[in-house]
């Protein structure tokens, strides 16, 4: 689930849920206002962290629930938005795939929530 807030400056992302659209990573990068001059360096994150090569055209049925994840997560941090707030972020992570992700967190000079649902 996506909320963006107060011009783009909130991104509320869920894990559980972690994208909106069902057929290519190109509809989701419209949502995120990811520019084009960005999806190159997304999608070489997207493949250097899963191993899975991927276009703006790729089918995003393809893509194991982790890989959602991860995909949400470099949209987020390619987005506009200054800050986000993960929920439940490690939900269907690889424990090998947590620390990668921690690490572009932390590299990231947006405001980063973490919020663990029960």
């Amino acid at each position: 689930m996506i909320f963006m807030e107060i011009k783009d400056r909130y991104l509320t992302l869920d894990a559980a849920q972690p994208l909106v659209c069902t057929d290519k990573i190109m509809d989701e990068m419209i949502l995120y206002r990811i520019p084009d001059s960005r999806m190159d360096a997304l999608l070489q994150d997207f493949a250097r962290i899963t191993g899975k090569k991927a276009d703006p055209e790729s089918s995003l049925l393809s893509f194991s629930g982790g890989q959602k994840v991860i995909l949400m997560v470099l949209l987020s941090l390619y987005s506009p938005a200054k800050a986000l707030c993960f929920r439940d972020l490690f939900y269907s992570l690889d424990q090998d795939k947590q620390p990668k992700i921690q690490a572009l967190l932390s590299a990231s000079d947006k405001e980063i929530i973490f919020e663990d649902i029960p």
